[in-house]
């Protein structure tokens, strides 16, 4: 997690010359290192957070997102505002492994910002970033406790039991 919030710190800031070790650049016509960077659910205020983060530090942004996200008000401001900002928007879905594939061709980098009940439906993800070979660096939804080393309430001990 320090890592991640260390990087997103950095995009944040436009600090990119420092995340050369962390994610592999593309230098432009002007000397400016660039990213391509692949953010998986996009219209949750995380990933939206991060995507807006990315745009701002002028990284080639691709932003995956559901076909439904278009029929919601709420969210298709959101994607509005992202395409405004010059990102990409990619029809496409954790369970369509498909589709993923075809996102992580275009990048060097994936996000995942799924919620923390949805961290099993990363795996689709994983496997197109392995079977692209290309991905620099892979930052999953992944911030919650090892459970095989927390005590877990009853309330989630179903999700816990399947996650380790």
């Amino acid at each position: 997690m320090l890592q991640f919030l260390g990087a997103y710190n950095l995009l944040r800031h436009g600090a990119v010359a420092q995340v050369d070790n962390l994610f592999g650049s593309v230098v432009n016509s002007n000397g400016k290192k660039r990213y391509s960077i692949l953010i998986v659910v996009v219209t949750g205020r995380l990933g939206f957070e991060r995507a807006s983060a990315s745009l701002e530090a002028s990284h080639h942004t691709y932003c995956l997102v559901r076909s439904s996200s278009f029929s919601d008000p709420k969210k298709s401001r959101k994607l509005q505002f992202l395409v405004d900002s010059g990102g990409i928007i990619l029809e496409g879905s954790l369970h369509d492994e498909g589709s993923l594939v075809e996102a992580v061709k275009q990048v060097n980098v994936v996000i995942c910002a799924v919620n923390s009940k949805q961290v099993l439906d990363q795996e689709p993800l994983i496997s197109a970033i392995k079977k692209d070979g290309c991905i620099k660096r892979f930052i999953p939804s992944e911030f919650g406790l090892d459970p095989d080393k927390t005590h877990i309430s009853d309330m989630d001990q179903g999700f816990y039991s399947r996650k380790s």
